[in-house]
Formats: structure tokens, C-alpha cells, sequence
């Protein structure tokens, strides 16, 4: 609700902001996307501070590959046992049918 009659210079507007509940602060929710900025966007937004309030570029996401030991140990098998067998027999395929040719 904002005031019948505007604020002198210099003076405060007052500004209220409701949320639900505070969970989304909380250290295990902090860094979700958008709840850090929601959070210190609206702190800038009651404080007066219109400067502060921005749209950040988003971050991309760093997800490396971990495979457990099952995954590894196929990889292994694909990498360095089936992929070289499959190459080889297609050379030897080719040779022997060029061969007859």
C-alpha cells in the first residue's frame, strides 16, 4: 500500500515485502538458483538501494562426469577392448574382401 501523499526529499518511503517463510535463506537453500538474488534484491529494494538491484548473467552450470565403478569399468571395456576389436575386424573384413576382388 503506498501513501496517500508522496515523501518529502530526503525522507524514507515506507516498503514492506511479504514472503512465505524464510526457508529459502537458509544455508541449505541459499545457493539454488535465484533464491540468493531474490533475497538480496529485495533487502536493495526496501533499503532504497535501486542500484543494486539487477539481473545477474547466469553462471554455467559445472557438472563433471564421477562414474561409479560399474560405468568405469564398461568404459574400459568399450574404450580400449571393443572399439579396437570392432575397428580391426572391419580391416580385416575389407582386406579379405578386396582381396577376392
Amino acid at each position: 500500500m503506498s501513501p496517500k501523499k508522496a515523501p518529502e526529499e530526503g525522507e524514507p518511503r515506507p516498503a514492506i515485502a511479504v514472503i512465505g517463510n524464510s526457508t529459502f535463506v537458509s544455508n541449505a537453500f541459499f545457493n539454488f538458483p535465484g533464491n540468493s538474488d531474490f533475497f538480496l534484491h529485495t533487502m536493495g529494494w526496501l533499503a532504497e538501494e535501486r542500484d543494486l538491484i539487477s539481473i545477474a548473467p547466469k553462471e554455467p552450470a559445472l557438472r563433471p562426469f564421477t562414474p561409479n565403478p560399474t560405468q568405469e569399468r564398461t568404459l574400459i571395456y568399450i574404450q580400449v577392448v571393443f572399439l579396437p576389436l570392432l575397428t580391426l575386424l572391419t580391416g580385416i573384413i575389407v582386406w579379405r574382401k578386396r582381396r577376392r576382388l
